[in-house]
């Protein structure tokens, strides 16, 4: 019985540090998993967590030709930013209230982010207002540095 608690004393620790997980874990560069294009998450000045569009596989000049503002349709897809307003709980692991843009169809979503098994994987949830049954689901790769 001593044996198993020093183990456990050992052990538990080891397995906080291995799968513990912070606010700032979000921040890294992402891709798509059809790998067109790379998102970069980071802590804006205010605490929430934002994101842009930092490189694409194709069609670098393409404009947000689906935005529903005419105003908007001749703005790059590169450099936009698609990921805004996320906060972390701490409780649920989540990152949550947030909102993303997507230039596909020109929509934005109320979004929420977490990871499952480990940190390589961004898994997204979302919906638009009112309809959290509608909701779509997507995943990001985390990528170790920006795409030239």
């Amino acid at each position: 019985m001593k044996k198993l608690i020093v183990i456990f004393v050992i052990l538990f620790p080891i397995s906080q540090i291995l799968f513990s997980q912070s606010a700032d874990d979000i921040c890294s560069y992402w891709r798509t998993v059809k790998g067109n294009t790379q998102f970069q998450i980071y802590k804006a000045p205010n605490g929430k967590y934002i994101g842009k569009i930092v490189w694409l596989r194709i069609d670098k000049d393409r404009s947000d030709l689906n935005n529903p503002d005419p105003k908007l349709k001749q703005r790059k897809i590169l450099g936009l930013q698609i990921i805004s307003d996320f906060t972390y709980n701490a409780k649920k692991k989540v990152w949550e209230n947030g909102k993303i843009y997507d230039p596909e169809n020109g929509r934005t979503y109320l979004c929420k982010v977490w990871f499952e098994r480990d940190k390589y994987i961004l898994y997204l949830r979302g919906h638009v207002e009112g309809m959290k049954l509608l909701s779509r689901e997507s995943n990001l790769i985390r990528e170790s540095k920006l795409h030239q």
